[in-house]
């Protein structure tokens, strides 16, 4: 039997990093009774972060799937996804581990774009009780040949799935 674990994260619960951040923004489609979005907009120029925080019970495999769009541009934006874990008394600053990277491009603004990939785990050490504090870390990056959208790419949420 396999056993999945399913984590929602909107947007709401991200953080643009202080230095080189990616910005909040809002998004309003359809006018005034529309649909409203917030967002954290990843710039096409600059590489640019968010992280959230969660506490991680240890898997051996996790799937990240990136929910965007764009307003005013189409082709690809590459996206990468760190997790880094921490213990009690670890220097917080880090970005551990390998990041998970994909290519995905939104042909028409404004339209529901799902971006998945794979990232790398740390080993949960053995024994460890009730989970570990954890960040996901989010970034599109800008250097990447891949990378030719021009305009923000707007983030919505990412959806982790662990087995």
């Amino acid at each position: 039997m396999i056993e999945l674990t399913r984590l929602w994260l909107p947007r709401s619960m991200w953080a643009g990093h202080v230095t080189n951040g990616a910005a909040a923004g809002t998004l309003e489609l359809g006018g005034g009774g529309g649909q409203n979005y917030t967002t954290l907009d990843f710039d096409q120029t600059t590489q640019e972060y968010a992280s959230c925080p969660l506490i991680w019970k240890g898997s051996n495999q996790v799937a990240a799937e990136i929910l965007w769009t764009c307003s005013a541009a189409t082709g690809p934006a590459r996206w990468q996804v760190y997790f880094t874990t921490f213990a009690a008394g670890d220097d917080l600053s880090v970005i551990g581990g390998s990041a998970g990277s994909v290519t995905s491009s939104i042909g028409t603004a404004d339209t529901l774009q799902r971006a998945s990939v794979g990232v790398p785990l740390p080993t949960l050490p053995s024994g460890a009780i009730g989970g570990k504090f954890a960040t996901v870390t989010l970034t599109r990056n800008t250097a990447h040949v891949a990378d030719t959208l021009a305009g923000d790419a707007r983030f919505l949420g990412m959806y982790l799935t662990f087995k």
